[in-house]
């Protein structure tokens, strides 16, 4: 037996056998001898089964026996189960936070009796951050992965390791989570830290070019976010050039990071005044994710919405507003699907997106059209645990202009959608792009 699938069905009966008192002991041996026997497969489908408590106990016991015997097999085999679940943030997404949780458990459990798993433990912190954060448990997500950071340091300044790609991800993982907080002067320390530890690996050649793209993409982002925008062009420039190098060595591998260093290029153009020179970049980036999409539905749906509403606000800004509605419409649908199969998670990308609609409509003159997609979003980011004030401010503003431009219509419309008469914050006058 060498599937995983096949040693999935295999623990999973014995397990649940186990769970009645007659069978427990010699099962549970059972278990255990399998994981620790013949770690391929049986101890990469191991945390995939220990989710359920009931089924917990035997199934790591298990993996503790590995560890005594072959501790190098042991993460083989976790890392094998990691890489089992699904990418994206769609499918059994919750099922895959909880597995990155019992791995965590695992290593911290290790690492405690022996120093030599906080590698380990750092790395399956890090990846539960990231887990957690694609359900919308955020708060969560920030403190596993401040855990993943803090050991790594702690390691690294005790001279246990060398800089190490797989490490360096920890770092730039943390940067992403401290933005998802708001705390973005944070977010951009931890990002140039990635850079300036990426840079390191590739100080004999490029063998590590793609993780330095990587940080470096994030970092550009992140210097955006703090107004620093002449440093971010640069930062998005350099990346967008390392992305078309690696595509040219292997298209299917870092297709994705392209895709995203050009949607992010077109943005830092927008913001520099460049709306001619972007639109062709979220052009291009919006291919990409549809390629991609078609490629895993499940793992690239969140990048597809994000560059259709990327690319709608780049041709409202190149005066196409009637040709930006269709894909502010796509936008909506995708992200509101991706919101109802994990509640809470999506509620700020469907907010975008209501906005992005929002705008587009104004721009093409439906005034009337402009009145739901905005009122659904103001009252969506009332929810978010974390403000946008920057995206209210811009919904609070469309439907100033549309009420300016159309006040009867534009009435007629909001008693309809909202139930009351426009409010007095709408009716005032507002500039508006």
């Amino acid at each position: 037996m060498r599937t995983l699938d096949a040693a999935q069905t295999a623990l999973f009966a014995l397990a649940r056998t186990a769970v009645h008192e007659p069978f427990r002991m010699v099962l549970d041996q059972e278990i255990r001898r399998l994981i620790a026997d013949h770690p391929d497969p049986f101890a990469a489908a191991a945390p995939l089964l220990a989710t359920v408590p009931d089924h917990r106990a035997a199934l790591l016991d298990g993996l503790r026996d590995l560890a005594a015997r072959d501790p190098g097999a042991l993460s083989i085999q976790s890392w094998r189960a990691n890489d089992s679940l699904p990418d994206g943030p769609v499918s059994l997404a919750f099922f895959s936070a909880s597995v990155a949780g019992v791995l965590s458990g695992l290593f911290a459990d290790l690492a405690e009796r022996d120093g030599t798993y906080l590698t380990s433990l750092v790395k399956a912190l890090s990846n539960e951050g990231v887990r957690l954060s694609e359900v919308g448990r955020l708060d969560e997500a920030l403190a596993v992965s401040e855990r993943a950071l803090t050991h790594y340091r702690d390691i690294v300044d005790r001279g246990g390791m060398d800089v190490r790609p797989d490490l360096v991800s920890v770092v730039n993982n943390h940067a992403l989570r401290l933005a998802e907080a708001g705390r973005l002067r944070e977010a951009l320390e931890v990002s140039d830290e990635g850079v300036r530890l990426s840079r390191e690996l590739n100080r004999d050649g490029d063998a590590y070019l793609p993780e330095l793209a990587v940080a470096l993409n994030n970092h550009a982002v992140r210097l955006a976010e703090n107004d620093l925008q002449e440093q971010a062009m640069e930062a998005s420039e350099e990346v967008l050039g390392y992305y078309r190098e690696l595509v040219a060595r292997s298209r299917s591998t870092y297709l994705p990071g392209l895709a995203s260093a050009l949607n992010n290029h077109a943005v830092r153009l927008s913001e520099n005044d460049d709306d001619e020179e972007a639109l062709p970049l979220s052009e291009e980036a919006l291919g990409y994710y549809r390629e991609l999409v078609a490629r895993s539905r499940n793992t690239y749906l969140p990048d597809l919405a994000m560059a259709l509403n990327n690319h709608a606000v780049r041709l409202v800004e190149n005066a196409r507003p009637e040709e930006a509605r269709p894909l502010t419409h796509q936008a909506v649908v995708l992200a509101r699907e991706l919101s109802e199969s994990i509640p809470g998670a999506h509620l700020h990308d469907l907010a975008q997106s209501l906005v992005v609609s929002g705008y587009a409509s104004v721009e093409a003159g439906d005034f009337r059209g402009a009145v739901a997609p905005l009122v659904e979003a103001k009252a969506l980011l009332s929810r978010l645990p974390i403000p946008d004030r920057a995206l209210d401010d811009m919904a609070i503003g469309f439907l100033r202009a549309a009420f300016a431009a159309a006040p009867s219509g534009v009435s007629g419309e909001f008693r309809a959608v909202a139930g009351e008469e426009v409010p007095e914050w709408m009716r005032q006058s507002a500039e508006h792009d």
